[in-house]
């Protein structure tokens, strides 16, 4: 597991990274003692293409699900708050 590990790390945070580099609202916490990837998402407020407004840790959930297709988990399902200014996700 730790190669896994090792071989993902990397592609993960680069990843997010370079998505933040090129203006995304997005930002990174590299694993410290587990396998998952922290990953800020800055997107309360943001307007869709459609001109729905995201508002809630739920709508930004949904959105990055069925638009980018990914997968994550929101903090709030851990406890902490869900009017936090960026929504806090885990990605494993």
């Amino acid at each position: 597991m730790a190669r896994l590990t090792l071989t993902l790390k990397p592609l993960k945070i680069n990843g997010f990274s370079n998505l933040k580099a090129e203006g995304f609202k997005v930002d990174a916490i590299a694993p410290q003692a587990a396998i998952y990837l922290t990953v800020k998402f800055d997107l309360h407020g943001m307007k869709k293409a459609d001109g729905k407004v995201l508002e809630t840790t739920k709508e930004i959930t949904s959105y990055l699900l069925n638009e980018a297709k990914l997968a994550i988990v929101p903090f709030n399902a851990f406890g902490s708050s869900d009017n936090s200014p960026g929504t806090v996700f885990r990605l494993g």
